[in-house]
């Protein structure tokens, strides 16, 4: 008799089966690989700042930061989004509502997922130990948002 541990598929993009608990494959720090806004590559959102690097934290205990730091001259981060994150729909998606920021004059990610106290569900499309995916849809528009490690 075969023993079957794990989880099988339940994303779009995979994994087919896990050994690890989603909320471990999700937390910790995600830097952002492609981001999409209607299918177009947006990506260049995230990269106002010159020499700047955006992490994506999220913990096991729902809270969620964003943090951007120019690494070529100070590693301190330039903006900073806080919020909490919850699981939805039996584990298919997750809420993120970002609260505050700080850092910057202005939120530099005047963009609908990242409003402050703008509450955005986000579709897991993928979720692996080195890649995290996701979707919204949000004041009419599509995201897409591709993490790695």
């Amino acid at each position: 008799m075969a023993l079957f541990l794990g989880s099988c598929k339940k994303y779009d993009e995979g994994p087919f089966i896990s050994l690890r608990s989603k909320e471990k494959r999700m937390s910790g720090e995600w830097k952002v690989q492609k981001f999409l806004i209607n299918d177009f590559d947006s990506t260049n959102c995230f990269n106002k700042y010159e020499n700047a690097h955006f992490i994506f934290n999220l913990d096991r205990i729902g809270q969620s930061v964003i943090a951007c730091s120019d690494f070529s001259a100070n590693p301190k981060p330039i903006i900073v989004l806080n919020g909490k994150w919850e699981w939805i729909n039996n584990k298919n998606k997750i809420n993120i509502n970002y609260t505050s920021s700080s850092g910057a004059e202005d939120n530099p990610f005047e963009l609908c997922p990242f409003i402050i106290n703008n509450s955005t569900d986000w579709e897991v499309k993928r979720l692996t130990k080195n890649e995290f995916y996701l979707e919204a849809n949000c004041d009419g528009e599509f995201f897409r948002l591709e993490l790695k490690r």
